[in-house]
């Protein structure tokens, strides 16, 4: 009846018209009889940053370790008092992180799921010692038959990216550039070769750089940050992001090294965009002290002697932190069935 009336209209109507108010009431019922067809003159829109995808539910059974236990990691950060453990947690309002805590469990109660880790960043990820510990750990508790290992230690000189082996385990790839920011992320090569990779997780490192300025712009970092993951949520829509602060750093004032108070605002940026999008987010730079991060780091003999880099020890540590997060936030979806 909806297609029929329209129709009848138009030929009951044939014989009171002239050519040319024929023509245009034909192209008027013609738009009737299509609701849905597509605007070709309107210039194509960029993607969100965090596309609306709803949270898949389930019985709770996708959260369930079926016996398999997970380790404790609060040994491994007990020899250093300044790190606020307590503060040490995976932010994720909005259960974004839901699809790869899944895939963790599948593989830790059957071993056949290849989990993919793709951690994108600054010099503190390019140096690979930090990203090399979380690595080291995921390999232990999911397995490290997944890739190629044809090195005797992961830092500087080690490719970050590995050959994969079709076995199931952690693939955790390293993406790092020396001096990067979002916006020199924010090319197409570099978002290409990221979704080469398909990650279940993209874990994104910067704002360092963004600080080293004597000026600070936060709505310049946003807009940086914001036209980085809109990029990367066009080629890789369904993957979960995890955003991360900055350990912290100094500035050189009049020949003296000062902590850096922009990174504490770059680090309130990062944070405050992920919570108005909806990201995950780890706050590296509040569980090192914040204001007192870089003090903090130094005073234990972490940071190098340009008062920006950290020594190996200190990378460590700052792996050893995410992954108890990650380990901590598996446990939280598993108690609660999110």
């Amino acid at each position: 009846m909806f297609l029929s009336l329209p129709l009848y209209v138009f030929a009951s109507c044939i014989g009171c018209f002239s050519r040319p108010c024929l023509v245009r009431l034909a192209v008027v019922m013609l738009a009737s009889l299509m609701p849905c067809a597509v605007v070709l003159a309107q210039d194509a829109s960029l993607p969100q940053a965090h596309p609306d995808t709803p949270l898949v539910t389930d019985d709770g059974t996708a959260f369930d370790l079926g016996g398999v236990t997970l380790p404790e990691v609060g040994d491994v950060l007990s020899r250093y008092d300044f790190v606020d453990v307590g503060v040490n947690v995976i932010a994720d309002p909005s259960h974004d992180l839901a699809p790869f805590v899944r895939k963790v469990i599948r593989q830790l109660k059957t071993g056949d799921e290849v989990v993919r880790i793709v951690h994108v960043g600054d010099s503190h990820v390019r140096g690979h010692f930090f990203p090399g510990a979380v690595k080291g750990h995921l390999e232990q508790l999911l397995g490290a038959d997944a890739v190629v290992r044809d090195y005797e230690v992961f830092d500087y000189g080690t490719p970050g990216i590995s050959e994969e082996t079709g076995r199931g385990g952690a693939v955790y790839q390293v993406y790092g550039i020396n001096g990067a920011t979002a916006q020199r992320f924010s090319d197409e090569r570099h978002i290409d070769e990221i979704a080469a990779l398909s990650p279940d997780l993209l874990i994104v490192s910067l704002g360092t750089n963004e600080s080293v300025g004597a000026k600070y712009s936060r709505v310049q970092h946003k807009n940086q940050l914001d036209q980085l993951m809109r990029m990367l949520a066009a080629r890789c829509p369904s993957t979960p992001v995890l955003l991360t602060t900055p350990p912290g750093a100094y500035r050189r004032v009049r020949g003296r090294y000062q902590p850096n108070a922009n990174v504490g605002l770059a680090a309130a940026t990062i944070t405050g965009y992920a919570e108005e999008k909806g990201y995950a987010w780890w706050d590296l730079y509040g569980v090192a002290g914040g204001d007192r991060a870089c003090v903090n780091w130094w005073n234990n003999g972490l940071m190098q002697r340009d008062h920006l880099h950290f020594t190996k020890e200190g990378y460590w540590l700052m792996g050893d932190l995410l992954y108890s997060a990650i380990v901590n936030l598996i446990k939280e979806y598993v108690e609660h069935r999110f």
